[in-house]
C-alpha cells in the first residue's frame, strides 16, 4: 500500500511552525537562514579581506610616521648641539691658554 499525496483534512504539522529539536524554532525560519548562510559568509570574508587591506594601509602610515619622527628627533639632537659645537672649535671649554695661564698665576688675562 503507497503513502497518500494529500494530507488528511484538517491535518496541521507539528514540525511546521516549531521544530521541537532546534529550540522551538520555526522550519521556515531555519531554511531562511540557512539558505542565506553563503551570502553571509562571502559578506564576512569581503569584510575580512577590506580589514586585511586597511591594516596594511595603516602599518605603512605607521612606519611613514617612525621614519619622520627618527628624522625629525636627530635634527633636534643637531640643532641643540651645533651651538655648543661651534663655542669649542673657536676657544675650547675653559677659554684659551693664555687665559688659564693668567688665571693659575693670579694674573688679569690681557
Amino acid at each position: 500500500m503507497s503513502r497518500h499525496p494529500l494530507p488528511p483534512i484538517g491535518f496541521s504539522c507539528p514540525y511546521r511552525d516549531r521544530f521541537p529539536h532546534a529550540e522551538e524554532l520555526s522550519v521556515r525560519f531555519l531554511f531562511h537562514e540557512y539558505h542565506r548562510a553563503h551570502e553571509r559568509e562571502r559578506l564576512a570574508e569581503q569584510s575580512r579581506m577590506d580589514m586585511v587591506a586597511e591594516i596594511r594601509r595603516l602599518e605603512a602610515v605607521n612606519q611613514e610616521q617612525a621614519a619622520e619622527i627618527d628624522r625629525l628627533r636627530a635634527e633636534v639632537k643637531t640643532l641643540r648641539t651645533a651651538p655648543f659645537a661651534k663655542r669649542k672649535h673657536k676657544e675650547g671649554k675653559r677659554g684659551t691658554k693664555e687665559e688659564r695661564n693668567a688665571s693659575k698665576n693670579g694674573d688679569i688675562p690681557k
